[in-house]
């Protein structure tokens, strides 16, 4: 019989992105559970305590949940697992079902998948992240990496590491928790950032933004390059695109509909953070993809910024 629940989560916090998942496969890790993957917790908000979950919690509430199913049985279990209110949602973590074909039997976080096979379904980056989680639980339990929404954080991308367990062999339960937004950065493009920053505040804002714009300066490196806009929208420095020099573009969009230069203003003014778009990459042949840009305000005026391509995501 069909079950039907509906009831999104509670929207926690106001930073909204929301698109659709891109079109090219991207490999994502399936370790063993040995082998546990390093994430970093969200930082609380002020004024808050929030206790991150572990790995060792992960780990616990799914084989807690593996375990109940065995003694209660599947149809009892997969009714449990269905429940917002229910006993295996806690927090961000509530569990997940599916059966090795690859067809959702549990889910209360989206209902509507429920009987829906999500085997070929790509993840923000365009990895089939139901085959890996589906693989790893093939071989008993595990571990899996990958880019999803986070329906706590208004549907932002954040990475995510996902734990599964196999129930017998035709089902298997997964959860998972968040690493947050400030993950999808590595630290050469933060240290990029921070250096274009020291820069403009030693050499000046002229010197400073037409070495950013010097395709083959020091801020130019292989696959990452430092662009500038004033808090007006305006592009002060982009070195592969001299075609938007001094052009305004708070109103610009990325392919999804996102107002992406008006969030990087946004988010310099509290003086550094991270937005992810989708835009071209020049060094691979323009070709769109989702970026997660890190951005430091300069001196309350302009901000400078870089980005990391999730290469070879796509967009839709």
């Amino acid at each position: 019989m069909k079950r039907y629940l509906s009831c999104p989560l509670l929207i926690l916090f106001i930073v909204s992105l929301f698109f659709t998942a891109g079109c090219t496969q991207v490999p994502h890790p399936v370790v063993g559970p040995d082998q546990v993957p390093s994430v970093t917790p969200l930082p609380p908000l002020p004024g808050t305590i929030i206790q991150p979950v572990t790995r060792e919690e992960l780990v616990a509430f799914v084989r807690r949940a593996v375990s109940y199913a065995k003694t209660e049985g599947r149809e009892k279990a997969l009714s449990e697992f269905d429940k917002k209110n229910g006993s295996f949602f806690e927090g961000e973590l509530y569990i997940y079902a599916y059966d090795f074909n690859g067809t959702t039997i549990a889910h209360p976080v989206n209902p509507e998948k429920i009987g829906v096979n999500r085997l070929s379904e790509k993840d923000a980056a365009g990895g089939l992240f139901i085959r890996d989680l589906r693989d790893a639980a093939l071989n008993g339990s595990g571990f899996v990496e990958y880019y999803y929404i986070n329906p706590t954080h208004n549907n932002a991308i954040e990475k995510k590491l996902g734990y599964v367990m196999k129930v017998d062999d035709t089902w298997w339960l997964g959860s998972g928790i968040y690493a947050g937004p400030e993950s999808m950065v590595d630290n050469r493009t933060r240290q990029l950032v921070a250096e274009a920053k020291s820069y403009a505040l030693s050499r000046g804002k002229s010197y400073a933004i037409a070495e950013f714009n010097n395709i083959s300066g020091i801020f130019v490196r292989n696959d990452l390059y430092v662009f500038a806009y004033d808090y007006n929208g305006t592009t002060l420095a982009y070195p592969y695109r001299p075609d938007l020099i001094g052009v305004n573009r708070m109103n610009a969009t990325d392919v999804t509909g996102k107002n992406h230069i008006r969030e990087m203003v946004q988010t310099a003014r509290n003086g550094s953070g991270t937005v992810y778009y989708f835009t071209n990459n020049p060094s691979h042949n323009n070709t769109t993809e989702l970026k997660a840009s890190y951005l430091m305000d300069v001196d309350g005026t302009w901000f400078v910024g870089a980005g990391t391509y999730i290469a070879p995501a796509r967009a839709p």
